[in-house]
């Protein structure tokens, strides 16, 4: 009995430490992807209004 008593909390705590990377993990990806087309989103719109500015000059 005592050894599991002693494995039960190590799995527990490895599994929700696996949970809180992985999650951490997804949330920083998520954030980059939508820093990343951001990024894209206001060069398209900077390069389009660069070329509407040069059109109308």
């Amino acid at each position: 009995i005592q050894p599991l008593m002693i494995l039960l909390p190590n799995v527990l705590v490895v599994k929700v430490a696996t949970k809180v990377i992985y999650d951490l993990f997804f949330a920083y990806s998520q954030t980059m992807a939508m820093i990343f087309f951001l990024n894209v989103e206001a060069t398209r719109r900077g390069a389009e209004h660069a070329a509407e500015y040069a059109v109308y000059q």
